[in-house]
């Protein structure tokens, strides 16, 4: 089964340099493969133009597990910190 969906993040208020949050989602399995995008139309303040530099900086990885996913995030240029939507689809 394929799909995708969407989940808001909270990366806090101080930077770092990197995180991890999971995702829960019934539908992804362990031996699912999951990618994900952050969504830079849809943050809560939206302030785009800061996001999207923000979200081109990042490095998304996953980690599928039974009913979830871990979603690392590093920052390749700038700090990462705020609120985001991250969409997701797996196969």
């Amino acid at each position: 089964m394929a799909g995708s969906a969407t989940s808001t993040i909270d990366l806090g208020s101080t930077p770092d340099n990197s995180f991890s949050v999971t995702i829960t989602d019934a539908n992804i399995t362990t031996s699912s493969y999951v990618e994900a995008f952050v969504m830079v139309d849809s943050t809560v303040d939206n302030d785009t133009d800061a996001h999207k530099h923000a979200a081109a900086s990042w490095k998304l990885s996953t980690l599928p597990a039974s009913g979830s996913f871990t979603l690392y995030i590093d920052g390749l240029i700038d700090l990462c910190w705020g609120t985001f939507k991250i969409r997701y689809a797996w196969a």
